[in-house]
């Protein structure tokens, strides 16, 4: 009996997931995809890394991330996160002391690095591609020696479906880093992990082309929503002019209303890639528009 072929769509993703892990071709197939996406503001140096000394920048499509896990299915392509965006989500969650930070698909780790300029009991950034992790502790060390004082980085490699969660009041964070399935099932997690124990803790998207997914659970509700503009110096670095964030809180009834302002629905305004706050635009507040940088002990490096 002959042996059954392969259907082609398996084949080339089993290629591609192949090619995508190995460590000497994974370097070389970046910089061919960036060939096509030539003057694209994503593939700039952002300013960010020119302050920090780190590398973070840059655009990396979803199938040089799989790494055969069972969250490969809901990977989306990687960019850093405008650091304006993720300064003003923080600043509207009390008592960053009590709580731990955890980034789910932290890529090169650039969220994790702006957490650390808050007072976190412990920063932590999971990413499912080996490649991005490698990268991310590297960046984590350079910030570590440069800023001793501030919270240490801990960077782990893993699938967001089933890493371990910090102990305690708890702020997670997503940068559109799943599909509306793997979401899901993320959401369900955190749920259940706050109805085993009592434990406080807000969910921060941005970009929340799936918001919608954690609107509809019962364990979350609406803590703050805005459309937030870059920064002068980030506005070259992205296609728009800022990102839309979202921020829930855990709540063990499910039945408390969300504040004024923080219930406006989400509008996908590109499917799959971009969302919006409806009626943000005439409403959008610069909370961090010529926001000065947090300071710092230190000299700015270069990369």
């Amino acid at each position: 009996m002959m042996p059954s072929r392969l259907p082609l769509r398996s084949v080339v993703r089993a290629a591609a997931t192949w090619a995508a892990r190995n460590a000497v071709l994974w370097p070389a197939l970046v910089r061919l995809q960036n060939t096509s996406r030539r003057g694209d503001p994503w593939l700039r140096v952002h300013p960010f890394d020119a302050d920090h000394g780190t590398r973070t920048s840059g655009y990396i499509p979803a199938w040089l991330l799989r790494a055969g896990r069972p969250g490969d299915a809901g990977i989306t392509a990687y960019a850093g996160c405008q650091p304006s965006c993720l300064r003003a989500a923080l600043r509207s969650i009390p008592n960053l002391e009590r709580r731990s930070f955890l980034d789910l698909g932290c890529g090169k780790g650039r969220s994790t690095i702006i957490a650390s300029e808050h007072p976190f009991r412990a920063v932590v950034g999971v990413d499912i591609s080996p490649h991005l992790v490698r990268i991310a502790r590297r960046n984590a060390a350079i910030v570590a020696k440069r800023f001793p004082h501030r919270p240490p980085v801990i960077i782990g490699e893993g699938d967001a479906l089933d890493v371990p969660l910090p102990d305690g009041d708890l702020v997670v964070f997503i940068y559109h880093s799943f599909g509306p399935d793997v979401l899901a099932r993320v959401v369900d997690r955190l749920g259940e992990a706050t109805a085993r124990e009592a434990r406080d803790v807000f969910l921060i998207y941005e970009n929340p082309v799936y918001g919608t997914v954690i609107d509809r659970h019962r364990a979350f509700r609406r803590w703050f929503a805005e459309h937030v503009l870059c920064d002068l110096a980030e506005a070259p670095f992205q296609s728009d002019d800022g990102e839309t964030i979202v921020v829930w809180r855990s709540t063990r009834d499910g039945r408390s209303a969300a504040p004024r302002g923080a219930d406006r629905s989400i509008v996908v305004s590109k499917p799959g890639w971009r969302a919006e706050l409806a009626d943000a635009r005439p409403a959008a507040l610069a909370l961090c528009l010529l926001e000065p940088e947090i300071p710092e002990n230190g000299s700015a490096a270069s990369v």
